[in-house]
């Protein structure tokens, strides 16, 4: 984080660094630069007033803490819209409780920036699920919500699947079962959900299939993001319009940002023939990397 030698709690360096952080606000390191993500790993570790070895040991300053989170929330709604149709479906399953790529931030807390960061800008319906439609909360997170009432709203959720089963299990095909159940259209769906990518008695690619006949959708992207590392393929394989993102870390935004912007729909996988289904078994034994 900084040099221990250095006095933090001068007020010189305290000066210094209050400076940089109001930078985040001037037009040069707008959104395209810096992901509100960022700010909040940088929060979340700083908060701890150590690293992970505890070589480099700091007290944490009230005012840098009270100005990352400004920044924080500021920029969570600078973000130019893109003017696309979101669906945003977090899973609660167990391992959302893990830390992200050795950071000092849960995958559950990551996922909540990510909703909060694209609720402010776009057009966004959030669906909290584990294994099953009837379960899968339709969330009143909205713009006005802040990091800590979309991270207290998945948590009731999870807390209720507890209540109900003993057990959080997940099946990644809801949010897909669930947009067809209510003949939704989206431009953009992203699953988010742990390492655990299980599947129910149809896999997500498929069921993802017959949602997009049903709905006659012929453009779309499917970002499918594993926050804690594992090994895994949820999108078909043969799929140019989904990508999974195995892992999550500082880059996984900007990835998802620019294949949702600059990609372009795949004909290839668009069909017309309703017999035409994608191979499962085959589809199975392919794990991308």
């Amino acid at each position: 984080m900084m040099d221990p030698n250095i006095n933090t709690s001068s007020g010189l360096w305290i000066t210094i660094i209050l400076q940089r952080l109001d930078q985040l606000n001037s037009d040069e390191l707008k959104c395209p630069k810096i992901h509100p993500l960022t700010i909040l790993i940088a929060l979340r570790h700083y908060e701890k007033g150590h690293g992970q070895t505890r070589r480099l040991v700091w007290t944490p300053n009230t005012q840098i803490v009270n100005a990352l989170k400004e920044a924080f929330e500021k920029q969570t709604k600078i973000c130019p819209s893109a003017g696309h149709s979101y669906l945003m479906a977090v899973s609660v399953g167990e391992s959302m409780q893990k830390n992200i790529c050795g950071s000092s931030i849960k995958a559950c807390e990551a996922a909540a920036a990510m909703v909060l960061s694209t609720v402010n800008t776009e057009e966004v319906e959030v669906i909290i699920f584990a294994d099953s439609i009837e379960e899968a909360c339709i969330s009143n997170i909205a713009r006005g919500d802040n990091l800590d009432s979309i991270s207290a709203k998945i948590a009731q959720v999870k807390q209720r699947c507890q209540q109900s089963s003993g057990r959080v299990s997940e099946d990644l095909a809801v949010p897909f079962k669930w947009a067809a159940s209510r003949n939704k259209r989206f431009d953009v769906i992203i699953v988010l959900t742990d390492s655990l990518t299980s599947c129910g008695h149809m896999h997500p690619a498929e069921m993802l299939k017959r949602y997009m006949r049903y709905v006659a959708i012929d453009e779309y992207h499917l970002i499918v993001v594993g926050m804690t590392d594992n090994e895994y393929t949820i999108a078909s394989p043969i799929d140019m319009n989904a990508l999974d993102v195995v892992g999550f870390d500082l880059h996984t935004p900007s990835v998802i940002k620019n294949f949702v912007n600059n990609f372009q729909s795949d004909p290839s996988m668009q069909t017309d023939n309703p017999d035409e289904y994608v191979d499962l078994e085959e589809m199975e034994n392919v794990t991308l990397y």
